[in-house]
């Protein structure tokens, strides 16, 4: 797991899976409303077992980039 900080000063945490070998080509996995990266594990081992590069966030509000950063607040949700 990583993280980097967005504009907005929020933590947003990621996966990365490297290739098995020389990268063929990166993914970026985007995970749907009320997921989190980490449903798509066994897609990310799968790809880089192929030679792909793959990363995976968390968006805001989800899994490890939880609203917990948000204080709780609910009407910052329209920023998600």
């Amino acid at each position: 797991m990583a993280t980097f900080t967005d504009d907005d000063g929020i933590r947003i945490h990621y996966d990365v899976y490297p290739a098995q070998g020389p990268a063929r080509a990166a993914v970026q996995i985007a995970h749907g409303v009320g997921e989190h990266a980490a449903r798509y594990r066994p897609l990310a081992d799968h790809l880089a077992s192929l030679g792909y590069a793959v990363y995976a966030d968390d968006h805001r509000g989800h899994g490890r980039t939880g609203m917990e950063q948000w204080g709780g607040d609910a009407s910052q949700i329209g920023r998600l």
